[in-house]
């Protein structure tokens, strides 16, 4: 979350496009174990989890100019397990998958 001040709010939300989401994040969403709406929410919020500063930067660039918008969150807080969301430089689908599927 640190990062979000950075990040110029015209340029959020931005558009998620057709979100697809892998197998295992479906398994974990009938188990009731994440809740993908609030993920996206932070995703198009500026708010990209656990990205390290190369990325966070790659964010910013990519909302100005174009590029892919990634982001990644700890599925839960005493693990290493780690759910991925890209969005896509065209802004027409958006990935939600675990880390160990890509």
């Amino acid at each position: 979350m640190l990062q979000q001040h950075l990040i110029s709010q015209e340029y959020l939300p931005f558009s998620l496009g057709r979100v697809t989401c892998s197998e295992g994040v479906k398994r974990l969403i009938d188990q009731g174990i994440i809740d993908v709406a609030a993920l996206l929410k932070r995703h198009t919020s500026g708010d990209w989890g656990d990205i390290d500063q190369f990325d966070c930067y790659l964010n910013q660039y990519s909302l100005v100019e174009g590029g892919r918008i990634v982001s990644e969150y700890s599925l839960l807080p005493a693990s290493s397990d780690r759910v991925w969301i890209a969005t896509e430089e065209d802004r027409l689908i958006t990935s939600v998958l675990l880390a160990y599927e890509f």
